[in-house]
């Protein structure tokens, strides 16, 4: 008999191949997962450390922490544009340029002065009733009678503007102020405009002015009031 030329196979060369190429396969996925795993490790450390620096400015755990300091420009709150005590409502803060001396200047500081204390410029006619001096807070109670056939403004940030006869000045107030701000045509209007500061006892007079009258109708330029009594 003729033996076929396609003998069967052995056992060895059989399990040679296909224990080679399996073990081969599976070397090559181990080393494959543990670079992985590897390379996973390092940037979770390095998002960790990337954390904590950002955190608490330090880097590393026991001796080998490094810490470091943020030497940014530092800032400051600016008395212009909207006082500081207008930003937090409620809050009541002298920014004013008047001397902060009243403690030491003698008597109290708490008295309200009534009279009438008035300026017309055309249509417009503002008047002063009341100076109230109470806690360390000047507030002037104030009205605005517009005989226009238009509304006028008056408003109070940007445009308002008291001075004492020391010479200090003092804007209002924009959180504790309550102007209306808008006079319409042919009605007077109330309110109240509390200073960003308080005046030295030695201030006796105080004169205000809103530096633009808006309005159609409205007289050209400013209107003041001078010589607000401050105190009795």
């Amino acid at each position: 008999m003729t033996a076929s030329k396609d003998g069967p196979k052995t056992s060895g060369s059989s399990d040679g191949d296909g224990s080679g190429h399996t073990s081969g396969r599976g070397r090559g996925s181990g080393m494959s997962v543990t670079k992985i795993v590897t390379l996973t490790f390092v940037f979770t450390v390095l998002f960790a450390l990337l954390i904590q620096g950002l955190a608490v400015h330090s880097i590393g755990f026991g001796p080998f922490q490094i810490t470091f300091k943020d030497e940014g420009p530092s800032q400051s709150v600016s008395g212009t544009g909207i006082p500081s005590a207008s930003v937090t409502m409620g809050h009541k803060q002298a920014t004013g340029s008047a001397p902060q001396d009243t403690a030491t200047d003698g008597g109290s500081t708490d008295s309200v002065v009534t009279g009438v204390w008035s300026q017309t410029r055309g249509p417009l006619t503002l008047t002063v009733t009341e100076v109230d001096i109470q806690g360390g807070y000047v507030t002037l109670h104030v009205k605005a009678r517009n005989q226009s056939q238009d509304q006028m403004v008056l408003p109070t940030y940007g445009y308002f503007i008291a001075t004492d006869d020391t010479g200090a000045t003092y804007e209002a107030n924009q959180g504790d102020t309550h102007w209306p701000i808008n006079v319409p045509s042919g009605t007077t209007v109330t309110g109240t405009i509390e200073l960003d500061g308080l005046p030295s006892t030695r201030a006796h007079t105080l004169s205000i002015s809103f530096g633009t009258i808006f309005g159609f109708s409205a007289p050209s330029g400013s209107i003041s009031i001078p010589g607000i009594k401050l105190r009795p």
